[in-house]
């Protein structure tokens, strides 16, 4: 199975983070596309440890690829689930990659089912497609009434 995961674009917005928090975060964004991962790492645990779904993600993204951070699959899914968890749509289609692919977690086809149709609910344009293209290839692995389950599961969800 052919899955294009992992490629998502990060151009996440900062301006839903009021004050310092929001500074903090800018300016771990910042040094993370420099390549500064050291001071990157610095601004976003504790954002992350506070919630920050951003922040959750970009630490999840240093885990899953190494990046300032020995590569460790484990951790990457703990920030991932998280800011999956906070709404965060780039989160949650690489937290089904995840789930399907069997890294920092066991394989679960219907985890990365379900992650999936939640990423394409909250998502849009290149994330989107994305999560689209990745749904089309996760549901061939799945019995009918399963993802007929999944997917009520994963719309209840959304409404709450």
């Amino acid at each position: 199975m052919r899955m294009e995961i992992f490629a998502i674009p990060i151009a996440l917005s900062v301006a839903v983070c009021p004050g310092d928090a929001g500074a903090d975060l800018k300016s771990g964004i910042e040094a993370f596309q420099q390549g500064n991962f050291a001071a990157a790492l610095t601004a976003f645990e504790p954002l992350a440890r506070d919630g920050d779904a951003t922040a959750q993600f970009y630490l999840a993204e240093m885990f899953l690829k190494g990046t300032g951070v020995p590569q460790e699959f484990t951790h990457a899914h703990k920030w991932y689930q998280l800011a999956a968890e906070g709404g965060l749509p780039e989160a949650q289609v690489a937290l089904a990659g995840l789930y399907l692919l069997g890294l920092g977690t066991k394989r679960d086809d219907q985890a990365g089912y379900y992650w999936t149709v939640i990423s394409v609910i909250w998502s849009n344009g290149r994330i989107r497609e994305s999560a689209m293209r990745s749904l089309s290839e996760v549901s061939r692995t799945l019995e009918p009434q399963d993802k007929a389950d999944i997917a009520r599961d994963a719309v209840a969800a959304w409404r709450r």
